[in-house]
């Protein structure tokens, strides 16, 4: 008997494949559509949740992809500490709620696996380019929304979920903090596609302004400076390993000798934008650069100070971390992991990192955008050391299908 399916982009599919796929953008679109987030009933996303790791599991058992689903345990070290603080605490409702959250961020990586294993040209596309739509669709309103309301994604950020103003600015689909620095991750892969021509040039620049714009308008610095050092890889004829790992050593060894060049390069930048929250933020650079220290109120000031906290609990609890969060800072995951969980939360991170290279990263070291996924890895643990988060989503979702599909893509070029 013929199986009946559906007809997409020339090639028949199962209704169960077509059906994961829709699936599977909605649960995507409710991260990186915050709007969608908040229309959705909780209790459609958790049937929701269920549906699409029934789907994810099944269409793609088998002992290689349970074997990368094992091995992506070893990503979330940390998350299994954290929840043997809760257990430790005694607050197991906590943990559990907690654990749903890291399950949530998991199945990503599921929803990646199984698209991979299916090894469908077509659907890969659909999806990763349906994820970057969505991206900018979000950038477009983010931008507005911090127009309309001033400092938005920055007040997102200090609000609970179910604060009224957080609820408002979500429903207009304006993002925040991760949002944010997500699009500062992403810029190094549209500047690939528009260097190797895998884009119109037009949309690819289009792209590139309209994630500057809204990183701007958003008022997170470091997330301005991390997309300005993204736009060097314009001017590097042919990216290597090599040439990133020496760009940023050069970058750091200058910042360290020429700080006073720096400061005076923030002190115009704060003279001449026009966001004041910018301007104060480079003000502070340039002062903290000069004198090694900001305004008692300041912002760089205030975020050194969170490292040194997080850094002392470190060594003052012997190494073995005070496995509580008094007393961490709170604004890095790094230092806060080893505040935290001392060195067990170091090697949980070691391992971590070295998995989702292995996983994420070197398997593409072979193909022409491998040093564009290297430098985004770079960049994301030079993050960890600043801000709170790792951006998982980046690497265990979009750049495993985004290189699964440019890889199928090169096949279908080559003929074979």
């Amino acid at each position: 008997m013929r199986q009946r399916g559906i007809v997409i982009l020339g090639k028949r599919r199962s209704f169960s494949a077509f059906l994961f796929e829709v699936l599977a953008f909605l649960y995507i679109a409710h991260k990186v559509l915050p709007a969608v987030g908040h229309y959705m009933p909780s209790v459609l996303y958790l049937g929701l949740v269920a549906a699409v790791f029934v789907f994810a599991f099944f269409m793609s058992v088998s002992k290689t992809t349970v074997s990368a689903s094992v091995r992506l345990l070893a990503v979330f070290g940390v998350s299994l500490l954290e929840f043997v603080r809760y257990l430790i605490k005694g607050s197991v409702m906590s943990g559990a709620t907690y654990m749903y959250g890291e399950v949530q961020i998991f199945l990503y990586a599921l929803i990646a696996i199984a698209f991979i294993y299916r090894n469908d040209y077509n659907q890969i596309k659909n999806i990763t380019n349906l994820i970057f739509v969505s991206y900018a669709i979000t950038a477009i309103t983010t931008f507005i929304g911090n127009n309309k309301y001033e400092g938005a994604s920055r007040l997102m950020a200090t609000l609970d979920n179910s604060d009224p103003t957080r609820q408002l600015y979500a429903s207009e689909n304006i993002g925040s903090f991760v949002l944010i620095y997500e699009l500062v991750l992403i810029v190094p892969l549209i500047i690939y596609m528009i260097k190797k021509k895998r884009m119109n040039r037009a949309l690819g620049w289009g792209l590139i302004v309209l994630l500057g714009i809204t990183i701007m308008r958003s008022e997170y610095t470091t997330a301005l400076l991390m997309y300005i050092l993204s736009l060097t890889l314009f001017l590097i004829p042919k990216i290597t390993k090599r040439k990133i790992i020496v760009l940023v050593i050069i970058l750091v060894i200058l910042f360290i000798i020429n700080s006073l060049y720096f400061a005076d390069l923030f002190e115009y930048l704060s003279e001449n934008v026009q966001s004041e929250t910018l301007s104060v933020r480079f003000g502070e650079l340039a002062e903290l650069l000069r004198e090694g220290e900001s305004s008692a109120d300041g912002n760089a000031t205030n975020r050194m100070d969170l490292y040194k906290k997080s850094i002392t609990a470190f060594f003052e609890s012997g190494m073995m971390g005070v496995w509580t969060n008094v007393g961490i800072g709170g604004h890095s995951f790094i230092f806060d992991t080893m505040g935290k969980f001392g060195v067990i939360g170091l090697i949980a991170m070691i391992v971590m990192y070295r998995m989702i290279y292995r996983m994420f990263i070197g398997p593409y070291r072979r193909e022409d955008f491998y040093p564009y996924l290297f430098f985004i890895y770079m960049i994301a643990i030079f993050m960890a050391f600043i801000n709170p988060k790792t951006y998982l989503f980046i690497f265990i979702c979009l750049i495993p299908l985004f290189a699964q599909k440019l890889v199928l893509k090169r096949i279908e070029r080559e003929g074979f």
